[in-house]
């Protein structure tokens, strides 16, 4: 009695830009689309369940927002640390998030399952019950406030916040790290260790006239393989000790060369052979793009190393056996010298090209969130949530996607404490 009675008296105005008011009218509309979806048979009218999870969705993102504006109003140093979201891919780090981990505790503290992982849905399930029972009391607190002082931020409002917002941190983290890969710290330093190595070759084969400062202002197609080429052979010869350290174990590289174990093994004992001036041509070389096979030459034209001078002191019997033993040797040497370059040339040109394509953008590829495959319902029978979220073409651009575990009546079931 007393709740109406203050909410007839003090009830804020809509117009009203403070926060707590804004938050007051936000949480009502939220209220009253989820006390409509909980009345609604989806299966009866399937357009009109998609219609108001949309909107639901929607309320829940609007709510989330301002309750975030008074967090970083009321306890602006308090925050939970935030830092691991760097480590999300672009494609997840939009401003909707927020509402999808919501909407993701709720479904997951109903018993559903994310994508069809049952091992990892069970493992957050009580992280998911914590924080949707934690929201549900903020929101209680902020309302209740909200018809008290407009202006006022008591101390059990703040705490509230402060225990939600370190749980939705949690689950954040836990829940797009189960649904996307997340990169470990040690994976970053790797990686860091692989920018570096690109930025000393491309410094490298510019002070060496391998590449023009024009090639890379113009944005040169031909360098997405040419540095990776290069790459690979700074990284065993000149920076032996970095990202390419082959004494490394292969699941401590980075996993751009971790597939080429092996062949850069063969690729570094081959290039430890060469002279500073074979050395020098094979990366003239491969700064040439070259899609063909390499010719190998069977008889390379050899130099006469003997001069008329001796040759007119020795026997000829003599003379004609040491030119036969000395130009087959040479021809035997240069030939090898050329199937080691050309060996090396082609290795290189296959690592390297295979490289430039995993590093290059990908085409229309989809996260494992989008994949069909893994949103096969795990359940007998769908659930209106189900039922709408199958129909529904907008929530293809979704990065999440719930599974009921059971039937109609208890896919709805954890939305009941939105409304009370």
């Amino acid at each position: 009695m007393m709740n109406r009675f203050r909410k007839w008296l003090y009830k804020p105005k809509r117009t009203d830009p403070q926060l707590l008011a804004q938050f007051y009218y936000a949480d009502e509309e939220l209220n009253q689309v989820a006390a409509e979806l909980d009345s609604l048979d989806g299966r009866k009218d399937p357009q009109r369940c998609t219609l108001l999870v949309n909107q639901f969705r929607s309320c829940q993102d609007n709510v989330l927002n301002i309750i975030n504006q008074i967090m970083d109003e009321c306890i602006p140093h308090e925050r939970a640390n935030r830092d691991f979201c760097v480590k999300f891919p672009e494609e997840i780090r939009h401003d909707n998030l927020a509402g999808q981990l919501w909407f993701g505790a709720e479904c997951l503290a109903a018993g559903s399952i994310i994508m069809n992982r049952e091992i990892e849905s069970m493992a957050m399930r009580p992280l998911a019950k914590d924080l949707t029972r934690s929201l549900e009391e903020v929101r209680n607190i902020i309302r209740d406030q909200a018809l008290r002082d407009l202006n006022l931020y008591t101390e059990k409002m703040k705490d509230s916040l402060k225990h939600f917002d370190i749980l939705f941190a949690e689950f954040e983290l836990s829940y797009v790290s189960a649904m996307v890969p997340v990169k470990s710290p040690k994976e970053y330093y790797v990686q860091q260790e692989v920018i570096v190595l690109f930025c000393e070759t491309v410094e490298r084969a510019l002070r060496l006239g391998y590449l023009t400062q024009d090639m890379i202002d113009d944005y040169e197609p031909a360098l997405m393989f040419t540095i990776p080429r290069l790459a690979i052979v700074c990284g065993l010869v000149v920076y032996s000790e970095g990202p390419l350290n082959l004494d490394h174990k292969p699941e401590d590289m980075s996993e751009l060369f971790r597939p080429f174990h092996t062949l850069l093994r063969k690729i570094r004992d081959l290039l430890q052979t060469l002279t500073e001036d074979e050395l020098h041509t094979l990366e003239r070389n491969l700064c040439i793009s070259q899609d063909v096979d390499f010719p190998v030459r069977a008889d390379p034209e050899v130099p006469s190393v003997i001069t008329p001078g001796i040759t007119a002191t020795l026997p000829a019997k003599e003379l004609s056996a040491k030119a036969e033993n000395t130009e087959a040797e040479l021809a035997c040497s240069m030939q090898y010298d050329e199937q080691e370059l050309e060996q090396l040339n082609r290795m290189v040109h296959r690592v390297g090209d295979e490289m430039s394509s995993l590093l290059s953008p990908p085409s229309i590829c989809q996260s494992p969130a989008h994949r069909p495959s893994l949103r096969n319902s795990s359940s007998t029978e769908a659930s209106p949530t189900r039922h709408h979220l199958d129909n529904l073409t907008e929530e293809e651009d979704r990065v999440f996607f719930m599974d009921d575990l059971d039937g109609a009546g208890e896919a709805l079931a954890g939305l009941d404490s939105v409304h009370r």
